[in-house]
């Protein structure tokens, strides 16, 4: 997730991250208490709200907005916020990698009945696969 963030600062004013660096930072601080599940799914959160934040800011401050952002909308999705950012030029193709990526990986962690860990083959090898 910090690379995601990374990623993400060099496309905009640094000094306007602010915030978000300091709010990323601390949820980042929660991984070290988490499973891998649990620090998939929470940097997956995190980062859907992110999305829908910079959408917001970017669309038209309307009722319509808000309804389509949320669930259960065309937009209420990480890939449909994911996917609409970067179909307007809001973020650039290697954060819509990485954090598609990231919500593959979620959804593996989300809908396994057994516990996994990112060592295991179905995770690891989702990171390379994408990383190529």
């Amino acid at each position: 997730m910090i690379q995601i963030m990374i990623n993400f600062s060099q496309m905009v004013d640094i000094h306007s991250l602010g915030p978000y660096m300091d709010e990323a930072n601390r949820v980042t601080a929660q991984f070290h208490n988490e499973t891998d599940r649990g620090a998939a799914m929470v940097a997956m959160a995190y980062l859907d709200e992110i999305l829908a934040r910079f959408l917001k800011a970017n669309l038209v401050d309307s009722e319509c907005t808000r309804r389509l952002l949320s669930y259960p909308a065309g937009l209420s999705s990480a890939s449909a916020k994911c996917d609409l950012a970067y179909a307007m030029g809001l973020i650039a193709a290697n954060v819509y990698e990485d954090v598609s990526t990231l919500r593959k990986i979620r959804n593996k962690f989300a809908h396994a009945h057994e516990r996994l860990s990112f060592k295991d083959p179905q995770i690891a090898n989702v990171c390379k696969r994408d990383r190529k």
